[in-house]
């Protein structure tokens, strides 16, 4: 398979690529422990955050809307009993959310159990800060972050909680309020850009963030 991991909203389950896991921390020389610790928290974090599921489009039990997190995925039942994918929103936003809180934990889990030596763990710090297909997600969330926080005149701790909350809780970013509050201290379709981002968008968005001029809230 393609990925290491995957949660599934539907069924509410995990599934762990252990083989890959294996050949990608054989390839880097990382510890493949490590690595799976930190694909296993990523997963369980999706598996924790608020996920919902609708069946708006037919009653054959098959879920037409899901959400997890910040991040929503419509399908659509043909005639044939194929479901196609209609349209998914701020997908790499979630992820890159889940794979900084992924970090958060495993770092605060080695620290406080004292597995693996250090070497080892500096070595899995560096693999994921240069290779991991979610970094320029997280570098967004992080920059997101500190805009809020400067616009707030709050501190970066308070506005990462308030991030991390509405993650845990599945807010809404494709409601009015939101859409209001950002397009305040954002350029006014900064979220409609995230909402449908891939890679190559995130790079533009992250570079707005970074030094487009300071708009306080109101």
């Amino acid at each position: 398979g393609k990925f290491m991991g995957e949660y599934s909203p539907t069924d509410n389950t995990v599934g762990i690529n252990y083989e890959k896991i294996r050949d990608i921390a054989g390839h880097y020389g990382v510890d493949a422990h490590l690595l799976f610790l930190d694909v296993l928290i990523h997963e369980e974090n999706h598996a924790v955050s608020k996920t919902q599921c609708w069946n708006l489009l037919d009653e054959q039990g098959e879920p037409s809307l899901v959400t997890s997190g910040y991040y929503s995925v419509a399908y659509e039942r043909e005639k044939s009993g194929k479901i196609s994918l209609i349209g998914k929103t701020y997908e790499l936003f979630n992820e890159g959310i889940t794979e900084w809180r992924a970090r958060e934990m495993l770092r605060e889990y080695l620290r406080r159990t004292g597995y693996g030596d250090a070497n080892k763990a500096e070595r899995l710090r560096r693999y994921l800060d240069t290779h991991h297909p979610y970094n320029r997600a997280i570098q967004v969330a992080k920059a997101l972050t500190r805009r809020l926080a400067a616009a707030n005149g709050v501190e970066e701790d308070a506005a990462r909680d308030a991030i991390m909350r509405g993650y845990f809780e599945g807010e809404n970013l494709l409601h009015e309020n939101f859409k209001e509050w950002f397009s305040e201290i954002l350029s006014p379709d900064f979220m409609e850009r995230l909402m449908m981002a891939d890679d190559e968008d995130l790079t533009i968005l992250l570079d707005e963030l970074e030094h487009a001029p300071l708009k306080k809230a109101a």
